[in-house]
């Protein structure tokens, strides 16, 4: 009968740990910028095309939060 090892090496674990926070940053950099595209793009509309649509421009950073990181 054959063993096999499965023990995760210090190197391992620090590549793992490396690769989890690289992702992580992806992430975050892919949230970030929906936010700022949002909020440019609602920054962009006049006052009559927010209203046409219902949102007061004091909310425009509360919406692209939102959906950006889907709270």
């Amino acid at each position: 009968m054959a063993a096999i090892d499965t023990q995760t090496t210090p190197l391992n674990g620090m590549r793992d740990r490396v690769q989890a926070l690289l992702e992580t940053w992806k992430v975050r950099r892919a949230q970030r910028a929906e936010y700022n595209r949002v909020r440019r793009e609602l920054s962009g509309m006049t006052d009559r095309d927010l209203a046409d649509i219902g949102i007061p421009r004091v909310s425009i950073d509360d919406i692209a939060y939102e959906a950006a990181y889907r709270m």
